[in-house]
């Protein structure tokens, strides 16, 4: 069976090793689900140089284009970054669906508290609210710096 490609988008900051690990992490989640997990963040920065504007740019143009061809867009953590957002409104734009890492597990009925995580539970960086299940992104709480602040609703 052929596996759906799914965009796994979060808050990039901080620590290389600790943002290589999480996405890492989110990947195998995803692949478990039944995806395959397109993770533009686990690869560039191998190759390019996030300081030279231009490869900055054509990182950015990469990713999108990775996220043109992804059946899901898939939103994990507990922050949302202005570019997070871009990746949400890319996705809206194109009629991709956008879900959170629980809502991935629910649809692929492995939404049972822990399924993903060796009993457990989602842990920290995975159960974030997101519109599938009531919650609106403004209920994201931010950790990078920089990162406006928003959990009014």
């Amino acid at each position: 069976m052929k596996r759906p490609l799914a965009y796994i988008t979060a808050a990039w900051c901080g620590d290389d090793d600790d943002n290589m690990e999480r996405a890492a992490r989110y990947c195998r989640i995803v692949y478990e689900a039944g995806f395959s997990p397109v993770c533009p963040a686990l690869y560039l920065p191998l190759f390019l140089n996030d300081a030279v504007p231009e490869e900055h740019k054509n990182g950015i143009d990469m990713a999108r284009d990775l996220l043109r061809r992804s059946r899901v867009l898939v939103v994990c953590g507990h922050s949302i970054t202005e570019a997070m957002k871009n990746d949400i409104a890319v996705a809206q734009r194109l009629g991709i669906t956008a879900t959170t890492l629980d809502g991935i597990l629910t649809v692929k009925g492995q939404g049972r508290q822990g399924a993903a995580f060796g009993g457990r539970g989602p842990g920290p960086a995975t159960n974030a609210p997101g519109p599938e299940n009531g919650g609106t992104w403004r209920h994201f709480v931010p950790r990078c710096a920089g990162e406006r602040r928003d959990i009014a609703g």
